[in-house]
């Protein structure tokens, strides 16, 4: 990927502060798509969360 994809004056895409997305952004930078799954009850979820949309769980895994 070039290393300046986006218009100038655009920072590049960063986890939040929390981190909860952080698996995701350095997935991406090693050209892999990771996206969290429930262990508890396997929903798959987007975008990444502490908690399971689906079962209200906490720590979906990626």
């Amino acid at each position: 990927m070039p290393s300046s994809y986006l218009p100038p004056g655009l920072p590049i895409p960063v986890p939040e502060p929390d981190g909860v997305s952080a698996p995701y952004w350095n997935g991406l930078r090693e050209g892999v798509l990771r996206v969290q799954r429930c262990a508890h009850c396997q929903a798959w979820q987007f975008g990444p969360e502490w908690i399971c949309h689906a079962c209200l769980q906490f720590d979906p895994a990626w």
